[in-house]
């Protein structure tokens, strides 16, 4: 019965590995664009290709104009009255007769560059990206980091119980007695003279 005993064990290493994982994915998702000021948002278009593709998620963060640099990827909004960010390189920065920092953006797919963004447009920077983790967020509705953390509960959970399920290897595994002794099972005699 070692073969059971061996598919628990790897079940549950399996188990363990995958809370770790989707735990890892939750934080990385969830909790540093929250500890950063930043966000986690959807490529919707392939314009950044190939960075990041449409349905991957990219996690980012605060940013203020004067800490953009050449060569960031930056989210800015497009209009004041249009709240979907648009997510593109710096490829210039031009100081205006204002004193005012301007920023000249294009998408790495991108032939043209966007029109010019203003510093007050600015939101957040790139950090990095999680692939196809953009269609999975539309799939649970916005409630990414709440699906993934009740899944790893649940693996958690399951890894715990196989860990201290106890074992039937004592049920299933015949009493190991020892052999009484041979003069155990002869009858006793009486000596007769």
């Amino acid at each position: 019965m070692r073969k059971h005993g061996f598919i628990r064990g790897l079940l549950g290493g399996v188990g363990w590995a995958l809370a770790l994982s989707l735990t890892a994915l939750a934080v990385a998702a969830a909790a540093v664009p929250a500890l950063r000021g930043g966000q986690a948002l959807t490529v919707l278009t392939g314009s950044m290709e190939p960075t990041f593709s449409p349905g991957d998620r990219i996690i980012t963060e605060a940013v203020t104009p004067d800490d953009v640099q050449v060569g960031d990827i930056i989210s800015y909004l497009p209009n004041p009255d249009d709240p979907e960010l648009i997510t593109h390189r710096v490829i210039g920065m031009r100081l205006g007769a204002d004193g005012e920092t301007t920023f000249v953006m294009q998408g790495d797919a991108n032939n043209a560059v966007d029109p010019i963004v203003q510093g007050k447009q600015i939101r957040y920077r790139y950090l990095y990206h999680i692939p196809f983790m953009g269609y999975i967020v539309d799939q649970v509705g916005g409630q990414s980091g709440m699906a993934v953390t009740i899944a790893a509960v649940v693996i958690i959970g399951y890894g715990v119980f196989l860990v201290l399920k106890p074992s039937k290897r004592k049920e299933e595994e015949p009493a190991q007695s020892e052999a009484p002794a041979e003069s155990e099972h002869l009858p006793k005699r009486a000596l007769v003279a």
